[in-house]
């Protein structure tokens, strides 16, 4: 496993262990008795690599956590979900994601708002909009 992944398994880990820490332990029970034999050796193991991260590392990620607790419930179910899609998506893909998150921070902030309104008017267009607007793009291009 990448260090990216570690962090990223270690946050969730450290969720789910600070529901237990916090006294949450109705619920942290019943997630832990929903794991598999396998996921839990995998919660243990990350508690204890976490453990062992530099002290700066543990407090960047004792902060993420409680960033993530102050979230709306809805929005932690979401960030949750969308991470678990991540964990299943090929390598390759990853990959391809994180090159174009690269390219789109290296944008300036103009370019990055242009974008993003340029996608606001886009998803806000109609099917036959959007067609008709794709068709002339691709008469300008020729």
């Amino acid at each position: 496993m990448n260090r990216r992944g570690f962090l990223q398994g270690s946050f969730f880990t450290f969720i789910f262990s600070g529901s237990l820490a916090k006294g949450q332990s109705n619920e942290a029970s019943q997630q832990w008795s929903q794991l598999s034999e396998e996921d839990k050796k995998q919660v243990e193991e990350r508690w204890q690599k976490f453990k062992n991260l530099p002290p700066e590392e543990q407090r960047q990620l004792r902060e993420n956590y409680q960033d993530f607790q102050r979230l709306a419930p809805e929005r932690r179910r979401t960030l949750i979900a969308n991470y678990r899609r991540w964990r299943k998506l090929p390598e390759g893909r990853k990959q391809q994601l994180r090159q174009k998150f690269n390219r789109w921070r290296k944008l300036s902030p103009e370019r990055q708002s242009l974008l993003r309104q340029r996608y606001r008017t886009w998803v806000s267009l109609t099917p036959e909009q959007r067609s008709r607007l794709k068709e002339r793009i691709r008469a300008r291009r020729k």
